[in-house]
C-alpha cells in the first residue's frame, strides 16, 4: 500500500528510469486503491465494531490522496525532490496503516495487521536496495513499537517483528538483484556492442536529458558530430576486422579528448557524436579541433558543431545544424566552424 519511487540518481534524469518510475507510481496508486476497497468492505462487514465511521473516512481520504499522485506537477514527479517526497508518502502510508490497526483493536485483534507486509513487498519491486531498506526499517520499528506501546502480547509482537525483519532481509536481497539486473539491461540496451560507447538510442536519450537540464537551469550545451573520412576504403582495403579496430580506437581517442561528464555516442557506421554540457560554441569548437588532431595519426575526420540555444532548442534542430556544418566541411564549401 503506497506509491514508492525508484531512486533516479543525478541530474539529468535517465528517461528510461523516469518511465519506470511512472509505471511504478501507477502500480502504487492502484495497489492503494485496492487495499482501501478491501478495508471498506471489511468495515462494512464489521460495522457494529467501534471506530468504523472514522476508519471509513480515513480509507476514503487515502484513496483521494493516492489519485492526486497522478496529477502531480511534472517538476515534482521529475524534480530533484521527488525521492524525498515519495519516501515521505510511503512513511505516511505506514503511519495510516498503524492507525487503522490501532483503531481496530491492535495487532493482536485486527486482521488488518496483514497489511503491514504490503508496503514492504511493493518497495521490493520499485525501490533500489537503500531506499527499500529505509522503508523496511520504518515498517519494523513502527509495528514493533506499536505492539509494545499498546500492551499487546509480547510473544505475538516478537514473532511479528522477527517475521517482518526476515521478510525485509529477503526483500532486500531480491531488490538488490533486481536493481543490478535493471542496470545491466539498461546499459546493454544503450551501449554500442563494438565500441562500448552509447548507441544511437542511448545518445539521443542523453542529449534530450541534457537539453531538459539546460532549459531548467538556463545554461548552454553543445553537440559535436564526427564522421570519419574514407572509412569505407579501410574496410575494402584491409577488411572489416581492421575497420572494427579503427572504430574502437576512434571512440577511445574521442573519449580521451573530452571530459568525464561529456557523453560519446556512435550514431551508426563511422558516425559519432559528443554532447558537452555547460559548453559554449567557442569551447566546443576547441574540443572538435582537439578530436580531429587526436584522430589524425590514423584517419582524417570531419566535424560539425551546434550549440543550444543559439543554433537550436531541440535535439533535432541541433543535429540538423551540426550535420549541415559537417557535410559543408566535407564538401569544402565552408569551414566546419562558421
Amino acid at each position: 500500500m503506497g506509491a514508492v519511487l525508484p531512486r533516479l540518481t543525478g541530474e539529468p534524469d535517465d528517461p528510461a528510469d523516469v518511465r519506470f518510475f511512472q509505471r511504478a507510481q501507477m502500480i502504487g496508486v492502484v495497489l492503494t486503491i485496492v487495499c482501501c476497497t478491501f478495508i471498506a468492505v471489511y468495515l462494512a462487514w464489521t460495522w457494529s465494531e467501534p471506530n468504523r465511521p472514522a476508519m471509513l473516512a480515513m480509507a476514503g481520504g487515502c484513496t483521494i490522496a493516492s489519485l492526486l499522485l497522478l496529477v502531480l506537477p511534472a517538476h515534482i514527479i521529475k524534480g530533484r525532490w521527488r525521492d524525498a517526497f515519495f519516501l515521505s508518502w510511503s512513511g505516511a502510508i505506514i503511519v495510516i496503516v498503524a492507525v487503522f490497526i490501532s483503531l481496530d483493536g491492535g495487532l493482536d485483534e485486527s486482521p488488518l495487521a496483514a497489511i503491514t507486509f504490503l508496503p514492504l513487498i511493493f518497495a521490493t519491486v520499485a525501490y533500489p536496495p537503500i531506499p527499500m531498506l529505509t522503508v523496511a526499517a520504518a515498517i519494523v520499528v513502527t509495528f514493533v513499537a506499536m505492539g509494545f506501546a499498546e500492551g499487546d502480547d509480547p510473544q505475538s509482537t516478537f514473532v511479528l517483528g522477527c517475521s517482518l525483519t526476515a521478510a525485509a532481509v529477503m526483500c532486500a536481497t531480491i531488490s538488490r538483484l533486481h536493481h543490478r539486473q535493471r542496470g545491466e539491461l539498461a546499459r546493454v540496451s544503450r551501449a554500442d556492442p563494438l565500441t562500448d560507447c552509447l548507441n544511437r538510442r542511448g545518445f539521443q536519450e542523453r542529449l534530450e536529458a541534457e537539453l531538459a537540464n539546460a532549459t531548467r537551469h538556463d545554461h548552454c550545451i553543445s553537440l559535436i558530430v564526427i564522421d570519419l573520412d574514407g572509412f569505407k576504403a579501410v574496410n575494402d582495403r584491409d577488411g572489416h576486422a581492421a575497420g572494427d579496430a579503427l572504430l574502437v580506437w576512434t571512440v577511445q581517442q574521442i573519449t580521451d579528448s573530452v571530459r568525464p561528464l561529456d557523453a560519446v555516442g556512435r550514431l551508426g557506421g563511422d558516425e559519432f557524436a559528443v554532447v558537452l554540457p555547460g559548453t559554449d560554441r567557442d569551447e566546443a569548437v576547441d574540443v572538435a579541433r582537439r578530436i580531429e588532431q587526436a584522430l589524425a595519426p590514423r584517419t582524417s575526420a570531419s566535424t560539425g558543431v551546434a550549440t543550444y540555444p543559439i543554433d537550436g532548442t531541440t535535439a533535432a534542430e541541433l543535429h540538423a545544424d551540426a550535420d549541415a556544418r559537417l557535410y559543408a566541411a566535407k564538401r569544402g564549401i565552408e569551414p566546419a566552424f562558421n
